[in-house]
């Protein structure tokens, strides 16, 4: 009688168990299996009581055996479904397991300061931060924001352990009840990448006020061997022109006369390349109808620019007076077409003349590669065509405002 009154006791607790935890997770089927198996093993202990007490038991022995396998199966495929449904559904237990796993510190609070939901990370930083377990969410969420929480915010603090935390301050709802959510993300890798680049940026910073510098620097050496060298081709020019006008005093033959004054009035403009152009349009072709004049050339432009920004206006007088020089000094030209041509972002300036064709491809020398470099250091660029005539075009790029 002791087998079956320790079968029968294990059956009852096995019952028991079962109906606690379908009951909890509210299986129907497993929790009337689990009240069977209860009134069974009650049943048995009850026989078992009656056979002390001289009764002989009601059940064969085989009928017995049938019982006990019976309710061995059952007890034991609801206690196996029973915990495994444990293991893969939701349940209260896993949710807080969950919240403990978590690196982001959580907290659910009501007003009041009533704690909802706080997991392990948030009671480590209110240790850290008040000295104490967080009991009070009113009181934490002050600490943290330095002020009562009334609405969405947040903020970056760096704990003593030199881990950077960024709290989130906001009130949700759940179940029909609004209470307050508090989360602190570990952000000390991205704070960290921040101010790697930040301190890069200032780095960038200096080196661009050294480029700056340094460019500057290169702009007035290169203003230095424009003048320098500017200063050299007047010089030579002006031997050229004392040893021509030498010749012809010498010489005391008029046609050599005629082209020594005629040299003399093409290289006047020489003297006056480094004058600053004026920023009045209708006082710069003034000065460029004077220059044409003097060097024994008509300049014809078929419409008044109308250049709006000075830099342009200083490119145009410095390309017409350099097209008005060569067309003299190497064509022998008496008249130079200007045309002006305004484009999306450029300003084309088209000159011929009507001199002699040049022989071969022109070398840019001079003044015309002191103009080729202002242009190409502006954006602009030149180019020149000899066949059918002599072409020189100049585009001077607009600055966008």
């Amino acid at each position: 009688m002791s087998f079956w009154g320790t079968w029968s006791l294990l059956t009852c607790l096995m019952g028991i168990c079962n109906l606690v935890l379908s009951y909890k997770q509210k299986k129907r089927r497993f929790f009337l299996t689990s009240l069977l198996l209860l009134c069974v093993g009650t049943t048995g202990l009850q026989m078992v009581r009656n056979t002390f007490d001289g009764d002989p038991f009601p059940i064969h022995e085989g009928w017995r055996l049938g019982i006990l396998f019976g309710c061995l199966a059952v007890a034991i495929w609801t206690t196996y479904h029973n915990l495994r449904w444990n293991q893969t559904h939701v349940t209260p237990l896993s949710i807080q397991e969950s919240f403990e796993k978590l690196t982001e510190g959580v907290l659910f609070y009501r007003d009041g300061g009533q704690c909802v939901l706080v997991n392990g990370r948030m009671q480590e930083i209110s240790r850290e931060l008040m000295g104490h377990i967080l009991l009070n969410g009113e009181e934490f969420a002050e600490t943290v924001f330095a002020a009562k929480l009334d609405k969405e915010t947040d903020k970056i603090l760096t704990l003593k352990d030199g881990s950077v935390k960024e709290f989130f301050g906001r009130r949700v709802v759940f179940e029909k009840e609004e209470i307050w959510e508090v989360v602190a993300a570990d952000i000390t890798e991205l704070f960290e990448k921040t101010k790697q680049l930040q301190e890069e940026n200032q780095r960038l910073q200096e080196f661009q006020k050294r480029l700056l510098k340094y460019h500057e620097e290169i702009m007035d050496t290169v203003r230095m061997e424009e003048i320098l060298q500017a200063k050299m081709s007047i010089h030579d020019e002006m031997n050229r022109l004392l040893l021509t006008t030498r010749r012809a005093v010498i010489s005391k033959d008029a046609e050599e006369r005629r082209k020594a004054v005629l040299a003399w009035k093409s290289n006047a403009l020489l003297l006056c390349r480094e004058a600053q152009a004026k920023s009045n349009i209708e006082e710069a072709l003034k000065d460029l109808t004077v220059v044409a004049t003097a060097m024994g050339i008509e300049m014809v432009m078929e419409e008044t620019p109308s250049f709006r920004e000075e830099r342009t206006l200083e490119l145009f007088v410095l390309a017409t007076r350099e097209a008005m020089v060569n067309a003299v000094k190497h064509a022998d030209a008496k008249k130079m077409n200007v045309r002006i041509l305004g484009e999306a972002s450029f300003w084309t300036i088209v000159y011929e003349n009507d001199g002699a064709v040049p022989k071969g491809p022109i070398h840019e020398t001079g003044g015309l590669r002191n103009l080729h470099q202002k242009l190409e250091g502006l954006g602009g660029s030149m180019e020149t065509m000899v066949a059918p005539m002599f072409r020189l075009t100049v585009h001077i790029p607009i600055k966008e405002v």
